[in-house]
Protein backbone atom coordinates (compact mmCIF):
# COMPACT_ATOMS: atom_id res chain seq x y z
CA UNK A 1 0.00 0.00 0.00
CA UNK A 2 3.37 2.61 0.94
CA UNK A 3 4.48 1.63 -2.35
CA UNK A 4 1.70 3.27 -4.02
CA UNK A 5 2.23 6.36 -2.40
CA UNK A 6 5.48 8.12 -3.99
CA UNK A 7 6.54 9.86 -7.36
CA UNK A 8 10.03 8.86 -7.62
CA UNK A 9 10.68 11.78 -10.87
CA UNK A 10 9.46 14.14 -8.55
CA UNK A 11 12.05 13.44 -5.87
CA UNK A 12 14.64 13.32 -8.40
CA UNK A 13 13.84 16.61 -10.13
CA UNK A 14 13.70 18.55 -6.49
CA UNK A 15 17.52 17.16 -6.33
CA UNK A 16 18.33 18.17 -9.16
CA UNK A 17 16.59 21.66 -9.03
CA UNK A 18 18.65 21.57 -5.58
CA UNK A 19 21.61 20.87 -7.29
CA UNK A 20 21.98 23.17 -10.19
CA UNK A 21 20.73 25.68 -8.03
CA UNK A 22 21.51 25.59 -3.76
CA UNK A 23 19.87 28.45 -2.92
CA UNK A 24 16.73 26.66 -3.71
CA UNK A 25 16.49 25.23 -0.15
CA UNK A 26 15.80 27.84 1.38
CA UNK A 27 12.18 28.08 0.01
CA UNK A 28 11.50 24.11 0.68
CA UNK A 29 9.91 22.82 4.10
CA UNK A 30 10.58 19.31 3.50
CA UNK A 31 12.33 16.88 5.47
CA UNK A 32 14.54 14.05 4.93
CA UNK A 33 11.91 11.60 5.81
CA UNK A 34 9.19 12.67 3.01
CA UNK A 35 11.56 10.93 0.46
CA UNK A 36 10.32 7.55 -0.18
CA UNK A 37 13.64 6.28 -1.89
CA UNK A 38 16.58 5.57 0.59
CA UNK A 39 18.85 7.09 -2.39
CA UNK A 40 16.64 10.22 -2.45
CA UNK A 41 16.84 10.44 1.06
CA UNK A 42 20.90 9.99 1.57
CA UNK A 43 21.66 12.65 -1.43
CA UNK A 44 18.91 15.38 0.13
CA UNK A 45 20.55 14.94 3.83
CA UNK A 46 24.02 15.53 2.57
CA UNK A 47 22.68 18.27 0.27
CA UNK A 48 21.00 20.04 4.04
CA UNK A 49 24.21 19.10 6.14
CA UNK A 50 26.66 20.44 3.22
CA UNK A 51 24.24 24.08 2.97
CA UNK A 52 23.98 23.97 6.70
CA UNK A 53 28.17 23.91 7.08
CA UNK A 54 27.87 26.85 4.27
CA UNK A 55 29.48 24.87 1.91
CA UNK A 56 28.56 24.59 -2.05
CA UNK A 57 26.31 20.94 -2.84
CA UNK A 58 27.50 19.94 -6.29
CA UNK A 59 28.05 16.45 -7.34
CA UNK A 60 31.25 16.51 -6.80
CA UNK A 61 30.72 17.58 -2.56
CA UNK A 62 28.01 15.38 -1.99
CA UNK A 63 29.64 12.16 -3.60
CA UNK A 64 32.83 13.22 -1.24
CA UNK A 65 30.46 13.50 1.68
CA UNK A 66 28.66 10.30 0.67
CA UNK A 67 31.95 8.23 0.77
CA UNK A 68 32.84 9.95 4.10
CA UNK A 69 29.61 8.14 5.48
CA UNK A 70 29.94 4.93 3.97
CA UNK A 71 26.62 5.86 2.21
CA UNK A 72 28.12 6.22 -2.10
CA UNK A 73 27.12 2.87 -3.04
CA UNK A 74 24.35 2.05 -1.17
CA UNK A 75 22.66 5.24 -2.33
CA UNK A 76 23.67 3.97 -6.60
CA UNK A 77 26.97 5.56 -6.92
CA UNK A 78 28.08 8.68 -8.55
CA UNK A 79 26.50 7.24 -11.37
CA UNK A 80 22.90 7.71 -9.91
CA UNK A 81 24.03 10.99 -8.74
CA UNK A 82 24.96 12.36 -12.03
CA UNK A 83 21.43 10.75 -13.53
CA UNK A 84 19.39 12.74 -11.55
CA UNK A 85 20.89 15.99 -12.85
CA UNK A 86 20.22 14.76 -16.75
CA UNK A 87 16.57 15.02 -18.52
CA UNK A 88 14.97 15.94 -15.17
CA UNK A 89 12.02 18.49 -15.92
CA UNK A 90 8.83 19.56 -14.39
CA UNK A 91 7.58 22.48 -12.32
CA UNK A 92 9.55 22.51 -9.13
CA UNK A 93 6.74 23.55 -6.71
CA UNK A 94 4.43 21.08 -7.96
CA UNK A 95 7.33 18.91 -7.54
CA UNK A 96 7.42 19.41 -3.66
CA UNK A 97 3.47 19.47 -3.40
CA UNK A 98 3.36 15.49 -4.83
CA UNK A 99 6.12 14.36 -2.54
CA UNK A 100 4.86 16.47 0.69
CA UNK A 101 1.28 15.02 -0.32
CA UNK A 102 2.94 11.54 -0.43
CA UNK A 103 4.74 11.62 2.57
CA UNK A 104 1.54 12.50 4.63
CA UNK A 105 -0.76 9.81 3.33
CA UNK A 106 1.80 7.04 3.89
CA UNK A 107 2.34 8.65 7.35
CA UNK A 108 -1.06 8.60 7.84
CA UNK A 109 -1.57 5.07 6.55
CA UNK A 110 1.16 3.82 9.07
CA UNK A 111 -0.86 5.73 12.02
CA UNK A 112 -3.81 4.17 10.79
CA UNK A 113 -2.15 0.72 11.48
CA UNK A 114 -1.10 1.85 14.80
CA UNK A 115 -4.68 2.98 15.39
CA UNK A 116 -6.12 -0.54 14.47
CA UNK A 117 -3.71 -2.47 16.61
CA UNK A 118 -4.81 -0.38 19.37
CA UNK A 119 -8.29 -0.44 19.03
CA UNK A 120 -8.77 -3.95 18.72
CA UNK A 121 -7.20 -4.95 22.04
CA UNK A 122 -9.62 -4.94 24.17
CA UNK A 123 -7.08 -5.11 26.92
CA UNK A 124 -6.66 -1.64 26.23
CA UNK A 125 -8.93 1.11 28.60
CA UNK A 126 -11.26 3.40 25.73
CA UNK A 127 -9.95 6.60 27.05
CA UNK A 128 -7.01 5.31 26.54
CA UNK A 129 -7.27 4.07 23.02
CA UNK A 130 -9.30 7.79 22.21
CA UNK A 131 -6.19 9.15 22.95
CA UNK A 132 -3.61 7.62 21.69
CA UNK A 133 -5.52 7.29 18.88
CA UNK A 134 -6.14 11.22 18.30
CA UNK A 135 -2.51 11.57 18.92
CA UNK A 136 -0.99 9.37 15.90
CA UNK A 137 -3.39 11.11 13.81
CA UNK A 138 -2.37 14.67 15.48
CA UNK A 139 1.77 13.72 14.72
CA UNK A 140 1.14 13.68 11.27
CA UNK A 141 1.43 17.31 10.10
CA UNK A 142 3.94 19.01 7.51
CA UNK A 143 4.72 21.46 10.04
CA UNK A 144 8.94 20.59 11.14
CA UNK A 145 8.33 18.56 14.61
CA UNK A 146 9.28 20.50 17.83
CA UNK A 147 10.14 19.82 21.18
CA UNK A 148 7.57 21.58 23.43
CA UNK A 149 8.70 19.61 26.77
CA UNK A 150 8.85 21.87 29.94
CA UNK A 151 12.34 20.35 30.30
CA UNK A 152 13.18 21.51 26.78
CA UNK A 153 12.00 24.95 27.55
CA UNK A 154 14.16 25.03 30.72
CA UNK A 155 17.22 24.14 28.94
CA UNK A 156 16.46 27.43 26.63
CA UNK A 157 16.17 29.30 29.84
CA UNK A 158 19.34 28.28 31.17
CA UNK A 159 20.91 29.29 27.64
CA UNK A 160 19.43 32.82 27.61
CA UNK A 161 20.83 33.10 30.87
CA UNK A 162 24.43 32.04 30.34
CA UNK A 163 24.31 34.30 26.77
CA UNK A 164 23.47 36.94 29.16
CA UNK A 165 25.81 36.64 31.84
CA UNK A 166 28.64 36.08 29.16
CA UNK A 167 27.61 39.87 27.91
CA UNK A 168 27.00 41.22 31.45
CA UNK A 169 31.00 40.19 32.10
CA UNK A 170 31.73 42.09 28.79
CA UNK A 171 29.63 45.15 29.84
CA UNK A 172 26.58 44.75 28.22
CA UNK A 173 23.30 46.02 29.97
CA UNK A 174 20.79 44.39 27.70
CA UNK A 175 19.81 40.96 26.79
CA UNK A 176 19.28 42.07 22.85
CA UNK A 177 21.32 44.57 20.75
CA UNK A 178 21.07 47.97 21.62
CA UNK A 179 18.68 50.04 19.68
CA UNK A 180 21.05 53.47 20.47
CA UNK A 181 17.75 54.96 21.69
CA UNK A 182 18.46 54.34 25.93
CA UNK A 183 14.46 54.63 26.56
CA UNK A 184 14.07 52.11 24.21
CA UNK A 185 16.50 49.14 25.39
CA UNK A 186 15.17 50.18 28.92
CA UNK A 187 11.95 49.53 28.02
CA UNK A 188 12.38 45.82 26.13
CA UNK A 189 15.78 45.00 26.87
CA UNK A 190 16.75 45.63 23.55
CA UNK A 191 16.41 43.95 20.33
CA UNK A 192 15.66 40.39 21.53
CA UNK A 193 16.25 37.06 19.36
CA UNK A 194 12.61 35.90 18.53
CA UNK A 195 10.62 39.53 18.90
CA UNK A 196 9.25 41.55 15.96
CA UNK A 197 9.15 44.71 16.53
CA UNK A 198 6.65 47.34 14.20
CA UNK A 199 7.70 50.87 13.57
CA UNK A 200 4.51 52.94 12.75
CA UNK A 201 4.15 56.74 11.64
CA UNK A 202 2.69 59.12 9.16
CA UNK A 203 3.34 59.95 5.64
CA UNK A 204 6.76 61.71 6.34
CA UNK A 205 7.27 61.74 10.04
CA UNK A 206 10.20 59.58 9.90
CA UNK A 207 9.84 56.08 10.33
CA UNK A 208 11.78 55.21 8.12
CA UNK A 209 14.93 57.32 9.41
CA UNK A 210 14.15 55.49 13.00
CA UNK A 211 14.66 52.60 11.80
CA UNK A 212 18.03 52.93 10.18
CA UNK A 213 19.08 54.85 13.30
CA UNK A 214 18.61 51.51 15.23
CA UNK A 215 20.25 49.66 12.21
CA UNK A 216 23.32 51.92 12.65
CA UNK A 217 23.41 51.04 16.53
CA UNK A 218 22.99 47.66 15.77
CA UNK A 219 25.80 47.90 12.71
CA UNK A 220 28.55 49.56 15.12
CA UNK A 221 28.03 46.38 17.41
CA UNK A 222 29.24 44.53 14.56
CA UNK A 223 25.65 42.15 14.00
CA UNK A 224 24.52 40.90 10.77
CA UNK A 225 22.13 42.24 9.20
CA UNK A 226 19.25 42.60 6.28
CA UNK A 227 17.59 45.80 4.98
CA UNK A 228 14.10 44.90 2.74
CA UNK A 229 13.67 47.95 1.14
CA UNK A 230 10.49 47.86 -0.73
CA UNK A 231 9.79 51.51 -1.56
CA UNK A 232 13.38 53.08 -2.49
CA UNK A 233 16.57 52.59 -4.02
CA UNK A 234 19.36 51.02 -2.42
CA UNK A 235 21.62 53.86 -3.43
CA UNK A 236 18.89 56.34 -1.82
CA UNK A 237 19.07 54.14 1.80
CA UNK A 238 22.80 53.79 1.56
CA UNK A 239 23.01 57.68 1.71
CA UNK A 240 20.51 57.95 4.18
CA UNK A 241 22.30 55.57 6.61
CA UNK A 242 25.51 57.67 5.61
CA UNK A 243 23.62 60.47 6.24
CA UNK A 244 22.78 59.35 9.88
CA UNK A 245 26.49 58.45 10.41
CA UNK A 246 27.50 62.11 9.95
CA UNK A 247 24.78 63.95 10.01
CA UNK A 248 24.67 65.48 6.60
CA UNK A 249 22.00 65.29 4.19
CA UNK A 250 21.25 62.03 1.77
CA UNK A 251 21.17 64.87 -1.17
CA UNK A 252 24.77 66.73 -0.23
CA UNK A 253 26.07 62.75 0.29
CA UNK A 254 24.92 61.70 -3.20
CA UNK A 255 25.52 64.60 -5.28
CA UNK A 256 29.47 65.02 -4.07
CA UNK A 257 30.12 68.21 -4.37
CA UNK A 258 31.49 68.72 -0.97
CA UNK A 259 34.44 70.65 1.09
CA UNK A 260 37.72 68.89 1.32
CA UNK A 261 37.19 68.20 5.22
CA UNK A 262 33.25 67.05 4.21
CA UNK A 263 34.00 64.67 1.34
CA UNK A 264 36.47 63.34 3.77
CA UNK A 265 33.88 62.73 6.15
CA UNK A 266 32.01 60.81 4.13
CA UNK A 267 34.37 59.01 2.32
CA UNK A 268 35.58 57.63 6.05
CA UNK A 269 32.17 56.50 6.73
CA UNK A 270 31.73 55.11 3.44
CA UNK A 271 34.68 52.76 3.98
CA UNK A 272 33.48 52.06 7.61
CA UNK A 273 29.88 50.64 5.93
CA UNK A 274 32.22 48.64 3.14
CA UNK A 275 33.46 46.54 6.07
CA UNK A 276 30.24 46.10 7.90
CA UNK A 277 27.71 43.20 7.86
CA UNK A 278 24.92 44.34 6.04
CA UNK A 279 22.78 43.76 2.70
CA UNK A 280 20.20 46.02 1.27
CA UNK A 281 17.48 43.78 -0.61
CA UNK A 282 15.11 46.12 -2.85
CA UNK A 283 13.50 43.47 -5.17
CA UNK A 284 11.51 41.51 -3.61
CA UNK A 285 7.56 42.42 -2.66
CA UNK A 286 6.25 38.90 -2.22
CA UNK A 287 6.27 37.58 1.03
CA UNK A 288 7.55 34.12 0.60
CA UNK A 289 10.01 35.13 -1.79
CA UNK A 290 10.88 37.80 1.03
CA UNK A 291 11.24 34.76 3.69
CA UNK A 292 12.86 32.97 1.56
CA UNK A 293 15.62 35.69 1.35
CA UNK A 294 15.49 35.62 4.95
CA UNK A 295 16.45 32.47 5.68
CA UNK A 296 18.92 32.21 3.36
CA UNK A 297 20.48 35.33 4.94
CA UNK A 298 20.47 33.62 8.03
CA UNK A 299 21.85 30.24 7.20
CA UNK A 300 24.47 31.70 4.68
CA UNK A 301 25.85 35.23 6.24
CA UNK A 302 24.36 34.60 10.37
CA UNK A 303 22.13 37.14 10.06
CA UNK A 304 20.84 38.79 13.52
CA UNK A 305 18.33 41.75 12.73
CA UNK A 306 16.18 41.89 9.85
CA UNK A 307 14.71 45.60 8.58
CA UNK A 308 12.02 45.51 6.53
CA UNK A 309 10.19 49.07 4.93
CA UNK A 310 7.18 49.07 4.68
CA UNK A 311 4.38 46.48 5.23
CA UNK A 312 1.63 47.74 2.90
CA UNK A 313 4.14 47.49 -0.24
CA UNK A 314 4.19 43.76 0.33
CA UNK A 315 2.56 41.27 -2.44
CA UNK A 316 1.22 38.07 -2.22
CA UNK A 317 0.28 35.51 -4.93
CA UNK A 318 -1.67 33.81 -2.94
CA UNK A 319 -4.12 36.09 -1.93
CA UNK A 320 -5.96 39.50 -3.39
CA UNK A 321 -7.19 41.49 -0.70
CA UNK A 322 -5.12 44.10 1.28
CA UNK A 323 -6.17 43.13 4.97
CA UNK A 324 -5.34 38.75 3.77
CA UNK A 325 -2.02 40.52 2.73
CA UNK A 326 -1.14 42.51 6.13
CA UNK A 327 -2.78 39.99 7.73
CA UNK A 328 -1.22 36.74 6.99
CA UNK A 329 2.12 38.63 6.02
CA UNK A 330 2.99 40.17 9.93
CA UNK A 331 1.79 36.72 11.34
CA UNK A 332 4.32 35.19 8.73
CA UNK A 333 6.87 36.89 9.56
CA UNK A 334 6.29 36.94 13.60
CA UNK A 335 6.59 33.00 13.18
CA UNK A 336 9.68 33.48 11.16
CA UNK A 337 11.25 35.13 13.75
CA UNK A 338 10.74 32.87 16.45
CA UNK A 339 11.65 30.16 14.64
CA UNK A 340 15.13 31.70 13.70
CA UNK A 341 16.01 33.40 16.58
CA UNK A 342 16.04 37.05 14.91
CA UNK A 343 14.57 40.20 15.52
CA UNK A 344 12.44 41.22 12.81
CA UNK A 345 11.76 45.22 12.86
CA UNK A 346 8.89 46.23 10.26
CA UNK A 347 7.58 49.42 9.19
CA UNK A 348 4.38 50.11 8.57
CA UNK A 349 1.92 53.18 8.06
CA UNK A 350 -1.04 53.89 10.21
CA UNK A 351 -4.56 54.97 9.25
CA UNK A 352 -5.85 58.26 8.69
CA UNK A 353 -8.20 57.52 11.59
CA UNK A 354 -5.76 56.89 13.92
CA UNK A 355 -3.49 60.36 12.35
CA UNK A 356 -6.21 62.17 13.49
CA UNK A 357 -6.32 61.07 17.19
CA UNK A 358 -8.83 58.04 16.73
CA UNK A 359 -9.54 55.05 18.20
CA UNK A 360 -6.34 53.00 20.59
CA UNK A 361 -3.00 51.50 19.95
CA UNK A 362 -1.49 52.38 16.92
CA UNK A 363 -3.99 52.27 14.46
CA UNK A 364 -1.46 50.87 11.76
CA UNK A 365 -3.14 51.06 8.42
CA UNK A 366 -4.61 47.56 6.81
CA UNK A 367 -5.25 45.04 10.09
CA UNK A 368 -5.31 44.76 13.45
CA UNK A 369 -3.61 41.56 13.30
CA UNK A 370 -0.46 43.97 12.91
CA UNK A 371 -0.13 45.11 16.31
CA UNK A 372 -1.52 41.89 18.24
CA UNK A 373 1.39 39.79 16.35
CA UNK A 374 4.15 42.19 16.95
CA UNK A 375 5.96 41.88 20.53
CA UNK A 376 6.80 45.81 20.90
CA UNK A 377 4.93 48.23 18.53
CA UNK A 378 5.78 51.93 18.30
CA UNK A 379 4.18 54.81 16.42
CA UNK A 380 5.85 58.41 15.87
CA UNK A 381 4.33 61.53 15.67
CA UNK A 382 5.49 64.87 15.15
CA UNK A 383 3.56 68.23 16.06
CA UNK A 384 3.97 69.64 12.13
CA UNK A 385 1.84 72.71 12.41
CA UNK A 386 4.37 73.69 15.20
CA UNK A 387 7.44 73.05 13.50
CA UNK A 388 9.15 75.87 11.50
CA UNK A 389 10.59 75.42 8.02
CA UNK A 390 14.02 76.22 9.17
CA UNK A 391 13.92 74.17 11.81
CA UNK A 392 17.03 72.16 12.37
CA UNK A 393 15.93 69.38 14.48
CA UNK A 394 12.11 68.56 14.95
CA UNK A 395 10.35 66.64 18.26
CA UNK A 396 9.22 63.18 17.63
CA UNK A 397 7.21 61.64 20.10
CA UNK A 398 7.78 58.06 20.28
CA UNK A 399 4.53 56.10 21.88
CA UNK A 400 4.96 52.69 22.54
CA UNK A 401 1.48 51.19 22.07
CA UNK A 402 2.63 47.62 23.18
CA UNK A 403 5.21 46.03 24.94
CA UNK A 404 5.07 42.53 25.88
CA UNK A 405 7.29 42.98 28.37
CA UNK A 406 6.46 46.40 30.14
CA UNK A 407 6.46 49.92 29.56
CA UNK A 408 3.92 51.83 27.26
CA UNK A 409 3.70 55.12 26.80
CA UNK A 410 4.88 57.99 25.40
CA UNK A 411 8.79 58.77 25.19
CA UNK A 412 9.30 62.50 24.05
CA UNK A 413 12.67 63.57 24.28
CA UNK A 414 13.77 62.80 20.94
CA UNK A 415 14.46 65.28 18.37
CA UNK A 416 15.25 63.93 14.09
CA UNK A 417 17.58 66.37 12.48
CA UNK A 418 15.48 67.02 9.53
CA UNK A 419 18.44 66.48 6.71
CA UNK A 420 20.20 63.90 7.62
CA UNK A 421 17.14 62.03 9.89
CA UNK A 422 19.58 61.30 12.90
CA UNK A 423 17.89 60.74 15.99
CA UNK A 424 19.73 62.32 19.07
CA UNK A 425 18.45 63.75 22.61
CA UNK A 426 20.73 67.22 21.87
CA UNK A 427 18.39 69.44 18.96
CA UNK A 428 21.60 71.50 18.70
CA UNK A 429 24.46 69.94 17.82
CA UNK A 430 26.54 70.41 14.13
CA UNK A 431 26.34 69.40 10.99
CA UNK A 432 28.57 67.18 10.42
CA UNK A 433 29.21 64.82 13.59
CA UNK A 434 32.68 65.05 13.48
CA UNK A 435 33.23 68.00 12.02
CA UNK A 436 34.80 70.86 14.26
CA UNK A 437 33.92 74.27 11.87
CA UNK A 438 30.09 75.00 11.31
CA UNK A 439 29.88 74.38 8.02
CA UNK A 440 26.96 74.90 5.54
Amino acid sequence: MLDKLKNLEAEQNILSALISNNNKIYNLELDVEDFYDSKNKNIYSSICELIDKRKKADLITISQDLINKGLLEDTGGRSYLAKITVDIYGNLKECIEIVKDNSIRRKLLQAQELNQSLIMDSSNNIDKVLAETQNNIFEVTNFKKQNDSIKKTIDELYDIRAEYSEKYKDGQKYLGFETGLKKLDDAIDGLRAGHLWVVGGWTSTGKTQFSLNIVNSVLNQDVPTSIFSLEMSKVDLLARLIGIRTNLSSTRIIKGMNEPVVADLIEKQIDTLSRKPVEIHNTYYDIDKIKMMIRKDVYTRGVKFIVLDYLQNIQSEKYSKEYEIISKSITQLYALALELGITILVVSQISNESQKGMGAGGGFKGSGTIEAAADFAIKLTREKDEENPNDNAVSVKVRITKNRHGFTGVIDDYFMYVKSGLYHQNSNIEEGISIKNNLN
